[in-house]
């Protein structure tokens, strides 16, 4: 049995658990995003790199046990899991920063996040992937939409694909929060 920051993990040998650490880097606006880095053992490193967009959006990932996270640096991959704007944890301010912005902001602070890892030396621009699910899958297909330039392939798990099916689709008792939530629809 393992344990990870304290918390026991059965059926893991502690020996292969990864410890990530906390990274800030300035997003283009200069607000100080954070993110978790994990990095895998120097003899599996295979020079690939997974950005790992959370759910939500509004939630965080935290320096608790991920399998996936684990299971991808075991396996040889850099993992990077940014907290951008909308992310729970860092005061109800920074949490409602994606309230009818679930593109602009947080897919910036996704990219600053990047482009840090890069300028470190961390990232090889060549060999990064993209893979989120829920709000973390919109996000992937977001920025590889976007920046396609960035990323060799994406994987969204049960992301939303199209704002204004999903707005339309949500039941009735989410309705009258959309707007706040996703924003309405722009024109011009």
């Amino acid at each position: 049995m393992g344990t990870f920051n304290g918390h026991k993990v059965s059926g893991v040998d502690e020996n292969d658990l990864v410890m990530s650490k906390f990274i800030r880097y300035p997003s283009m606006d200069r607000l100080e995003i954070e993110a978790l880095y994990y990095e895998p053992a120097k003899d599996k490193d295979n020079g690939y790199t997974i950005l790992l967009p959370h759910g939500g959006p509004q939630a965080a990932d935290l320096l608790t046990f991920s399998s996936w996270q684990q299971i991808f640096a075991f396996e040889g991959y850099r993992v990077v899991s940014p907290n951008y704007r909308g992310s729970t944890r860092y005061g109800s301010s920074f949490t409602k920063m994606v309230e009818g912005d679930w593109g602009d902001g947080p897919r910036y602070d996704v990219i600053a996040c990047v482009e840090y890892l890069i300028d470190q030396g961390w990232v090889n621009r060549e060999k990064l992937f993209v893979l989120g699910a829920s709000y973390g899958g919109y996000m992937s297909l977001l920025l590889h939409g976007r920046h396609p330039d960035y990323f060799k392939a994406v994987i969204d798990i049960c992301g939303v694909s199209n704002l204004f099916s999903f707005s339309s689709s949500v039941p009735d008792s989410w309705k009258p929060i959309m707007e706040q939530w996703v924003g309405g629809e722009r024109t011009g």
